[in-house]
């Protein structure tokens, strides 16, 4: 079994992983919070300042998270209500208007 250099697991879900935690169950996919991780990696990157081998970060990184969630949260909302507006609409129908003998075929 090869050792993963980059020190993270291999991916196994064990109880004390972060993937658990919330009360959600490990098999559920959270968009908002697979979101909010990509906006952190971001921003995090960005707030570190590498100089004279020392790096410095410009923000906390509990204020990084929290506005990493704030902006998946409301990307995903306003997704929700875009997707609502652009569906279509229930037209009202009048069946005692149709022209069924127009339908018939030759």
């Amino acid at each position: 079994m090869k050792a993963h250099m980059s020190g993270h697991s291999s991916g196994n879900n064990t109880p004390s992983s972060p993937s658990n935690s919330g009360g959600k169950n490990s098999n559920e996919h959270d968009p908002v919070r697979d979101m909010a991780v990509q906006i952190y990696i971001k921003l995090a990157s960005d707030a570190i300042v590498v100089a004279d081998a020392a790096a410095k970060i410009t923000a906390s990184p509990e204020s990084l998270a929290k506005i990493s969630f704030k902006l998946a949260e409301a990307f995903h909302k306003l997704e929700a209500e875009m997707k609502a507006s652009a569906a279509p609409k229930h037209a009202a129908f009048d069946v005692d208007k149709l022209d069924f003998d127009a339908w018939t075929t030759k």
